[in-house]
């Protein structure tokens, strides 16, 4: 009972990790409910380019370093190229899965990926 009460997060990094997992979640449930969001078609489009150029590599990189040994810049450009690699990856794993690549399985694979992603850096830190 210690243990958890000392490994408490502090509020910027509580702060971090919900607006990660909230934009996750939203750009997830713009992708997959497309038709229900047609006035907002834009806000889709920035929503779902967000979690897949950056928010998956971002969590992972997070969790790579987790105190800043890299500068903000590096950080950037890592995360997306991280993200992009993570996509093609999860790509390929879907592939030689029963769901396949869809639309759907996309998003909640870079949902489960950027989550999972997210906790580990979370914790790490």
């Amino acid at each position: 009972m210690g243990l958890i009460l000392r490994r408490v997060p502090s509020s910027s990094k509580t702060t971090w990790f919900l607006t990660i997992s909230g934009l996750t979640i939203v750009g997830t449930l713009a992708s997959v409910l497309r038709e229900l969001m047609f006035p907002l078609v834009y806000a889709r489009y920035i929503l779902a380019s967000l979690l897949i150029i950056y928010l998956p590599g971002s969590c992972l990189v997070r969790a790579l370093f987790p105190t800043r040994e890299v500068f903000s810049v590096e950080q950037i450009a890592l995360s997306m190229v991280i993200s992009i690699a993570e996509v093609s990856i999860l790509g390929l794993v879907l592939n030689y899965t029963h769901w396949g690549i869809t639309q759907t399985s996309m998003s909640l694979g870079l949902l489960v990926l950027t989550l999972t992603s997210a906790i580990v850096a979370l914790v790490r830190k």
